[in-house]
């Protein structure tokens, strides 16, 4: 039986660089950051047939560019993701975009784009279909860990997963004060908008919260005893490598051999 393909659903804004930190520190060059790949919108199953001639020794593909992979990547994935409480989430990722010049729209114009709208489910479903984000977290992904509970996720993620994690890391993307952010969630007009455009993010991250990440932890917490808590650490040569070779070397080649 072939070996299983771990695909992380990255999710804008959920800690997910710093969580593709620990996967590299992980599985070295058996990880491909999908995300330098810059001329398709999905990753498909037969985008994964080249990556695997890339990455011989393949056991996760990451990026925002996986999406809905039970469906787009075929039997042998096991997906997972982390989730963060919708509001805080879309206000920084706006905040985020314009910041980094990805936007110049107002805060309304930018939320009204329906690829912006429950950005959650939208990219665990592959569509704006709460039902199916959530039958499909119960009943496909190995593991969902939240934003608020980093640390303690990153342990449940090492408990569960086929491959041995190494628990280590340096907090990406993070910033202490988000002047911006803080605006967005201080104006109730905006708080009306993310409330509306996320109401269904909102349902799911509630049925995470309250249903699917306990019974993860009381799964792995047998386990616990045995793993080396996370911890922050200088960028290991590994780490330094791995992003060497998917930013530069994987990247140029996947605009040659990677297509829609």
């Amino acid at each position: 039986m072939a070996k299983p393909i771990l695909a992380f659903v990255h999710i804008n804004k959920t800690a997910g660089t710093t969580f593709q930190f620990i996967l590299k520190n992980s599985f070295g060059l058996g990880h491909c950051a999908f995300g330098n790949v810059k001329n398709v919108e999905v990753a498909r199953q037969s985008h994964l047939k080249i990556v695997k001639k890339f990455f011989p020794d393949l056991k996760c593909i990451a990026g925002h560019r996986v999406v809905e992979p039970t469906a787009n990547l075929g039997e042998n994935i096991q997906p997972f993701t982390i989730i963060r409480e919708p509001i805080a989430r879309c206000a920084s990722h706006y905040a985020g975009a314009f910041r980094e010049g990805r936007t110049s729209l107002s805060f309304k114009k930018w939320i009204e784009d329906p690829r912006m709208q429950n950005r959650q489910v939208q990219m665990i479903a592959g569509e704006p279909d709460l039902n199916k984000a959530i039958k499909l977290l119960k009943e496909k992904y190995f593991f969902v860990g939240l934003f608020e509970k980093f640390n303690e996720s990153v342990q449940i993620f090492q408990a569960l997963s086929p491959y041995k994690v190494t628990p280590a890391y340096q907090s990406k993307n993070v910033r202490e004060k988000n002047s911006l952010k803080d605006e967005l969630l201080s104006n109730e007009e905006n708080m009306k908008l993310l409330r509306k455009y996320n109401a269904l993010d909102i349902k799911l991250y509630k049925t995470v919260e309250k249903e699917i990440y306990p019974g993860l932890l009381k799964k792995a917490a047998t386990k616990f005893a045995n793993l080396a808590p996370p911890k922050e650490i200088r960028m290991p040569f590994k780490v330094w490598f791995t992003n060497v070779y998917n930013q530069i070397i994987f990247r140029r080649l996947s605009r040659i051999f990677i297509k829609d």
